[in-house]
């Protein structure tokens, strides 16, 4: 059977911009998954993906030109010196974004690169894990997905890249030193942590903000449904009014970050090295007339046993 050929499968994964999502298309297939697939989690992972799709500036948004950018820095350097596979582990995933994000990278430094790649997907919800299978699928990627409670895996892993976007806030402070220390035994040589996360100081007119900005996404993400931008399967419907109501409220995660120096310490203390650190800080809106500004750090990680 003949590969496809990715430049005809729209969105194309080389597509800068979309790398290879269509996002409408997803929203609405999770619509169908979590109902069916998720435990406890179905409200929020329909959350995810409608707002990310009603809110272009949203989540993976925000950092993936640096992203992309990062991982090929990597695929390139000391891991592409040999003919060893380039095992990329994603650690944690809402949806597609972060597999597109590393996929695209791969894609757009050329296609030799992007076969030596195998993608392994964990998070514990099988939900955002179909959602990855199929995108793989679709775009022809060697890829696995592993169904695991990150808080207290035991598995390891062989990996040049780790990526692990926006998942620490989920955490509490021990759950998070045991991670990263995991990540430390995965990486092979040359290989590398790609973490990002957002900082949120965590005073109350912050979360205040926060609250207003969460209430504001969900009101646009109900209005695409409405209007019909985006279709969503009936039995998410009970879902949808969840998400509007008690879903709905803006609440802090136990491993909130509130400084760039708070991760610093807490990458220090699990013994990994940080090799360099990118901080992106914009005006999000909050109303109309209203905003905030909200900073995101992008650090990458090095193995204590690299000098």
């Amino acid at each position: 059977m003949l590969e496809p050929d990715r430049r005809h499968i729209r969105p194309s994964l080389l597509d800068p911009a979309a790398c290879g999502e269509d996002l409408a298309r997803m929203a609405s297939r999770m619509s169908e998954l979590a109902p069916a697939l998720c435990e406890g989690c179905a409200a929020y992972h329909l959350r995810f993906v409608l707002t990310r799709c009603a809110t272009a500036d949203k989540s993976i948004a925000v950092d993936r030109p640096l992203l992309v950018s990062h991982v090929q820095r990597i695929l390139g350097g000391r891991l592409s010196r040999s003919s060893d596979p380039l095992d990329v582990v994603i650690a944690g995933a809402a949806d597609t974004g972060i597999l597109a994000t590393c996929a695209h990278a791969a894609a757009a430094m050329n296609a030799e690169i992007l076969s030596r790649c195998r993608f392994t997907i964990l998070d514990r919800c099988a939900s955002p894990l179909t959602l990855c299978q199929e995108f793989a699928s679709r775009h022809a990627l060697a890829a696995r997905t592993v169904q695991v409670d990150l808080a207290a895996i035991d598995q390891d892993f062989d990996a040049g890249v780790i990526m692990v976007h926006s998942l620490l806030r989920f955490l509490s402070r021990q759950q998070q030193l045991a991670l990263l220390r995991k990540f430390d035994t995965w990486l092979k040589p040359g290989g590398r942590v790609i973490l990002s996360q957002s900082i949120r100081p965590g005073n109350s007119a912050h979360r205040e903000k926060e609250a207003v900005r969460w209430r504001s996404l969900i009101e646009m993400a109900s209005a695409a449904v409405a209007d019909g931008e985006i279709r969503i399967a009936d039995t998410a419907l009970p879902l949808l009014d969840n998400m509007r109501d008690a879903d709905a409220r803006y609440e802090e995660q136990p491993g909130e970050i509130a400084s760039l120096d708070a991760l610093r310490q807490l990458v220090a203390e699990a013994g990994l090295q940080v090799e360099a650190v990118d901080v992106i800080s914009k005006e999000v809106p909050v109303t109309a007339t209203q905003t905030f500004a909200r900073s995101r750090v992008i650090a990458i990680l090095k193995s204590s046993r690299e000098n």
